[in-house]
């Protein structure tokens, strides 16, 4: 997983002390999927808006596995709704502070492509998304 410039800001200025620049953790975190890599922006990542019934899926801090070596994982399944038509060709995950737009937190490669057409449900198992400071 790549983090996004947002995140990247944000942790530098708060680490290394800048005036005013405490970085407060978002409340919720939320998946989404794309048709290709988000870019440092996150927004070239192709999510599938409008396209039946696509949403990101909500994650909240306990979610997620106490940071060791460096990574944190997916404490749970992370279950995306039905599709109520084709999304495509998912080949990446992003994450963000917001529902719909926010701030891009950083996205990875799938590690295979996976299609999603109507009626199918994609998930994360638990331990699928590893999120690494590298």
């Amino acid at each position: 997983m790549s983090f996004g410039n947002f995140l990247e800001n944000e942790l530098l200025d708060h680490v290394f002390g800048m005036a005013g620049a405490d970085y407060v953790s978002p409340a919720s975190i939320y998946i989404g999927l794309g048709t290709s890599d988000g870019g440092e922006a996150g927004t070239e990542c192709g999510e599938p808006w409008g396209l039946g019934t696509y949403e990101r899926v909500v994650m909240t801090p306990g979610d997620f596995s106490v940071a060791a070596d460096g990574t944190v994982t997916n404490d749970n399944i992370e279950t995306f709704v039905e599709a109520g038509a084709a999304w495509g060709s998912i080949t990446d995950f992003m994450l963000f502070d917001a529902a719909t737009v926010g701030n891009f937190l950083g996205g990875g490669q799938l590690a295979a492509m996976k299609y999603i057409d109507s009626g199918d449900t994609a998930r994360f198992a638990v331990n699928d998304m590893d999120i690494t400071l590298a």
